[in-house]
């Protein structure tokens, strides 16, 4: 967009040019770019200087690789596509393209990737030669035609107007670009079209992606070609014909016509852009049609543009407006958070449509001063290094007016690292001691008036290397007399070791000879291993089961992976296992198995298929037999091997599930049952809303007493659900407390609760009592998969308290710590009842909120009978209500209670 002598403006994504970074730089600079920065975005218009010397630039035209620019000479300049190979400045410099013999400049020009064509001045048809140092060359090759006034093309076909009105074609005609007129599927040169329709004569030609578009003289416009998302304007989805939209209401003629991908933009005679296409059509299969009035006091639309799936417009006092896709940055807004990576296009690109015309952010044109643009060239946005590394930042710069007086890299708005200027002109500055952790990068800079501008964000990382090694000593089997060697591995990390660093570890079956479940005991199928905080690395043993076997060294390899750490660490080890002979008359053990998922206390609503799962061991032989059972009741076709087992078409009421297990030499071992409610009730469509429950919030150290804290979703139940949750307060998982979860619950299809058994550890240097908060950590979406943040969610919370057993009278009992709990019963669309369970005789003060910010007394309850209900009226209104218990006021009265309040039992918040 060219908007001053020898400035444009420039955004969206770069792919290939004009800007780079030289080879000078170390490797380091773009991690895996390699020294070049050639794929980027830039989200808000930066201005580029393009000297063209005493000229001044009039138009410029581009795609998907390359930028011509006009000047006030009619002389054409091009900026080639930068490659990976090119060395050279950092700002790509523009070439003056020669001109052909008799040439004396050029009046218009088409281009698209692999395909461009050009009008001289004297209405000859052009096109480029082999590189861009050639003159172009006429098209075609012997023609004498010099009267083409008016060109559109893309990189499979063009259409081009001559003065006499008269419409042509060439190129790939597959979705009927060309019109009915053309018989050929593919002619290699100019073919005569057909006339308007009704007759007339042609003005100008537009193309979109599957459709054509041509305006007459007197403003009737028509269109032929692809129909699929309603870019002709008339109903149908394949319309041999040429055909003609209906003109809306108020509009008598057309001004100008231009076409998107799959839409059509046209500017009516009252002034009003007009829109149709995109897929959207009435229930009679017309197109919608869209309107655009301009804005009160801009002159008008004076211009507008489409691109592949965005929309532009000009007015008439000289501002610019943009609306539709914003998948790469295309409407020059401004980044919309820290995106660490971008998806396809078709999995982002409806959640990134803007529908309305907003102004482009421009600098003012003014006769004042204007600041300087800047632009962070590395680290891309959303780059990851490993920690410790040394970074180069690289800016660009460009002050419109004047010069830049200084220029500086800002990090989390608290560290400044002063720049110097490199002889390519680019801004550089190194970060040698960059610390572990996430940053927000930007560049400052200042021109010789002090007048100030900044560059947006680059969101940064510096993550840990991670490395797995084998423990110092080779296992061994245990023997009759020979207490045997467990293995181990070793997994450290570097950079800071404030907090815990938790991973998953997974066997590589196909890199070890030995077996799970026969040779070895993996016991961390289900939790991740954590470095605790303060530890650069953390030996985690694997137990060696002893066998009657006589057999070589065997070996198991383990595998790391962490989702946020240096690229590369996902990397593996190999662990040792050495024989020992064995007393064959040693007594058989029986196996182990134990019923995980999905826990005791799931609810589903009728479903065809839920999968239940074990974990067992024999530690002598191995498991060769597992039933699956409900009560006394074999399941058909569930005797085999397997720690899963597929439970189909359950039937509606309660189930005892139980799994039995039996080893190569006949011990047989049941587990304990897992209860499992199917619900007579069907599935309700609708968003989901989480809730964490306590229902028993007390667990003992030590002992088998847990917490229970119920995971429930209400809404649309037909799909699959991860949800992730993380825990506050002092207690450490791993050390204080172990829920199985890993930070993350998964609902099946069908299944609306679950219950989280929490099993306090032993730990007699803990407090007497320790709170736990269980809290979602992102917010439900309207249907599938993982929670996507929407930052309007409460976030369901559950508390629950670990204690030190009861050793005389100065312990707690478990019985004075059960905090307030609350849940929601529904009993119409206007009433429900809130349930409050506390201890019996306990007092408290309910506040409500409607924003969680003001909290305003509700009801003060004297003495509690261990479950209370109050019942609430919304009155039908929207909205939602927040409650939370406080400790009693005796400044506040409700009704005709006395003021004061007793404190019987024991609250805590």
């Amino acid at each position: 967009m060219l908007v001053d002598r020898g400035l444009a403006y420039t955004w969206g994504y770069a792919v290939g040019g004009p800007l780079r970074v030289s080879q000078t730089f170390p490797r380091e600079v773009t991690s895996v770019y390699v020294g070049d920065l050639w794929g980027t975005y830039q989200h808000l218009p930066f201005p580029i200087r393009f000297d063209p010397g005493s000229n001044i630039w009039t138009a410029a035209y581009c795609n998907r690789a390359n930028t011509l620019l006009l000047d006030d000479r009619n002389v054409l300049w091009a900026i080639p596509f930068q490659t990976s190979q090119q060395t050279g400045p950092g700002i790509a410099q523009p070439i003056r393209l020669p001109l052909p013999a008799g040439v004396t400049g050029w009046r218009s020009v088409a281009t698209d990737l692999g395909a461009s064509y050009l009008i001289s001045t004297e209405g000859g048809l052009y096109t480029f030669a082999a590189n861009w140092t050639n003159a172009p060359v006429k098209f075609p090759t012997d023609s004498v035609k010099t009267n083409w006034i008016s060109l559109a093309a893309t990189r499979f076909h063009a259409l081009a107007v001559d003065a006499d009105g008269r419409l042509f074609g060439w190129g790939l005609n597959l979705y009927g670009h060309l019109g009915p007129a053309a018989t050929s599927w593919y002619p290699r040169e100019p073919i005569p079209l057909h006339e308007p329709p009704g007759g007339g004569r042609w003005r100008a030609v537009r193309i979109g992606s599957r459709h054509s578009a041509g305006l007459t003289e007197d403003g009737v416009l028509f269109m032929w070609g692809r129909n699929d998302r309603g870019q002709l304007g008339v109903a149908g989805w394949y319309v041999p014909e040429v055909v003609q939209p209906a003109f809306p209401e108020g509009v008598n003629r057309w001004l100008d016509v231009t076409c998107g991908t799959d839409f059509t933009l046209a500017l009516g005679d009252d002034g009003i852009l007009y829109e149709w296409g995109g897929g959207g059509r009435d229930p009679s299969g017309v197109p919608e049609v869209r309107a655009y009035p301009p804005p009160v006091g801009a002159g008008g639309w004076a211009q507008a543009t489409a691109g592949k799936y965005h929309r532009m417009a000009l007015t008439g006092d000289g501002r610019l407006f943009a609306w539709g896709s914003d998948f790469v940055g295309q409407l020059g807004r401004g980044r919309i958070g820290n995106e660490r990576a971008r998806g396809s296009y078709y999995s982002e690109n409806e959640s990134r449509i803007e529908r309305t015309a907003v102004e482009v952010p421009f600098r003012s044109l003014g006769g004042t001063n204007r600041p300087p643009a800047a632009r962070l060239l590395a680290p891309l946005h959303g780059s990851e290094f490993g920690h410790p590394q040394p970074l180069q930042l690289v800016a660009q710069v460009v002050d419109p007016e004047g010069s830049v007086a200084g220029v500086e890299f800002v990090i989390d708005a608290t560290l400044a690292l002063p720049a110097r200027l490199e002889t390519n002109g680019l801004y550089v500055a190194s970060w040698p001691d960059a610390p572990q952790g996430e940053f927000a990068i930007k560049v400052r800079a200042v021109d010789e008036q002090g007048a100030e501008g900044w560059s947006e964000d680059n969101w940064l990382a510096l993550l840990p290397y991670v490395t797995i090694e084998p423990g110092p000593t080779p296992g061994r089997e245990p023997g009759l007399n020979d207490p045997g060697a467990p293995a181990s591995f070793i997994i450290r990390r570097t950079g800071p070791t404030d907090r815990p660093l938790s991973m998953d570890v997974s066997l590589n079956t196909y890199l070890m000879t030995a077996t799970g479940n026969l040779d070895f005991v993996w016991p961390y199928h289900w939790l991740p291993v954590t470095i605790p905080a303060g530890a650069h690395s953390v030996e985690f043993p694997v137990h060696i089961k002893a066998d009657r076997i006589e057999e070589p060294a065997e070996t198991m390899t383990v595998c790391i992976r962490i989702a946020r750490a240096a690229p590369g660490t996902n990397v593996c080890a190999t662990i040792m296992i050495q024989n020992t002979l064995d007393d064959p008359a040693r007594p058989n053990q029986a196996p182990s198995i134990k019923l995980v998922g999905p826990g005791s206390g799931a609810v589903f609503l009728p479903t065809s298929l839920i999968p239940v799962w074990a974990s067992f061991e024999d530690r002598d032989g191995y498991v060769a037999d597992v039933g699956w059972y409900s009560g006394t009741n074999l399941f058909p076709n569930s005797n085999y091997v397997s720690e899963w087992f597929y439970w189909q078409n359950p039937a509606v009421g309660v189930h005892q599930l139980r799994a039995r297990v039996t080893d190569n030499e006949g011990a047989v071992t049941w587990s304990q049952p897992m209860e499992i409610t199917i619900l007579n009730q069907t599935n309700t469509p609708g968003p989901n809303v989480i809730a964490f429950t306590a229902l028993d919030p007390i667990a003992v150290r030590g002992t088998d007493d847990t917490a229970a804290v119920r995971v429930s979703r209400t809404g649309d139940a037909s799909f699959q659900l991860t949800i992730f949750h993380a825990e506050s307060g002092p207690a450490i998982r791993g050390s204080d407390y172990e829920d199985g979860t890993s930070g993350r619950y998964n609902f099946f299809v069908n299944q609306v609760s679950a219950v989280m058994r929490v099993r306090a550890l032993t730990n007699a240097s803990a407090p007497p009592s320790q709170a736990v908060e269980f809290r979602v950590t992102r917010a439900p979406p309207q249907s599938g998969g993982v929670y996507v943040p929407t930052g309007t969610e409460p976030s369901p919370a559950a508390t629950i308290y670990l204690v030190q057993p009861p050793n005389g009278s100065s312990a707690p009992s478990p019985a004075s710590a059960v905090p307030v709990v609350f849940a929601i019963e529904r009993e119409s669309a206007d009433h429900s009842r809130l349930k409050i369970v506390s201890n019996p005789r306990s007092s408290f003060l309910l506040s409500l909120s409607g924003d969680g910010k003001q909290w305003l007394p509700f009801h003060q309850i004297e003495s509690s009978k261990g479950v209370d209900w109050l019942p609430l009226s919304t009155g039908g209104k929207g909205g939602m209500l927040m409650f939370r218990a406080e400790s009693p006021r005796t400044e506040w009265r409700h009704r005709d209670q006395p003021r004061e309040w007793p404190r019987r039992g024991r609250y805590i918040p």
